[in-house]
């Protein structure tokens, strides 16, 4: 398989609108919104047809115009506030977003219109389920971050019952972050993203008329697709002035 450019890509440009709500009472804080986006020439990964791998190859083309809307949250409970505790944080935390709609209009010939997922890059969803441990100028972060099933490449033509896409199932990762508040204006930060290693690699999958798949799994014999990043070490600083 052969990744190929284009140079006759068009400039992506978007427009969208949110609306949403948020609480802070005590130790709760949360938030709600909703939103909607307006994306205009998509860039996206487009398979063309081919009998085996090495006669396929992915070509980037404009989708001309994708509109996708969703739910944004965030929300933690600082139990240290509760409890007066001074210089402290112990607060549970979830954040995240789904996506409710995915519409692609005006594609590439032969691409499934108004399914939900196809649109490339973009999770069904992200879910981050955290505790925040802070004392003094020291802060923890231990967190799961759960990504949904996310499309690679699409296809402009039908094999067996339908379009084969490249897919990457849903997975979680386990990660921790250590920050350190040197001055006001100095923060330093050392993490460790993905602690067990996972390997959650794209996945070759086929996509029916009822829009139901039938995925192998990433750590399963027979996966295929790029590997993914494993265990990573990240450090810096940040600056605010």
């Amino acid at each position: 398989m052969t990744n190929r450019g284009n140079a006759n890509l068009q400039n992506e440009w978007s427009q969208g609108w949110e609306f949403g709500g948020r609480v802070d009472k005590g130790p709760l804080s949360a938030d709600l919104a909703y939103f909607v986006n307006d994306i205009h020439n998509r860039i996206s990964a487009v398979q063309t047809a081919g009998t085996t791998a090495a006669q396929r190859d992915n070509t980037w083309q404009n989708l001309h115009e994708v509109i996708f809307s969703g739910l944004e949250w965030q929300t933690s409970y600082d139990f240290a506030k509760l409890a007066k505790w001074k210089d402290a944080t112990l607060a549970p935390y979830a954040n995240g977003s789904y996506y409710l709609q995915h519409t692609i209009h005006d594609g590439p010939p032969n691409l499934t219109s108004n399914n939900p997922y196809q649109v490339t890059g973009l999770p069904e969803y992200q879910v981050t389920l955290g505790l925040r441990n802070g004392v003094g100028k020291w802060t923890s972060d231990f967190y799961a971050l759960g990504t949904g099933q996310a499309y690679t490449a699409l296809t402009n033509s039908s094999w067996a019952n339908g379009s084969q896409i490249w897919s990457r199932a849903a997975y979680w990762t386990l990660n921790l972050q250590e920050t350190y508040q040197v001055t006001k204006n100095l923060q330093l930060f050392f993490g460790i993203n993905n602690l067990t290693d996972l390997n959650y690699s794209a996945t070759n999958s086929v996509l029916n008329d009822n829009y139901s798949t039938n995925l192998v799994s990433q750590t399963e014999p027979g996966a295929s697709g790029s590997s993914a990043s494993g265990r990573e070490f990240v450090g810096g600083f940040s600056y605010s002035f």
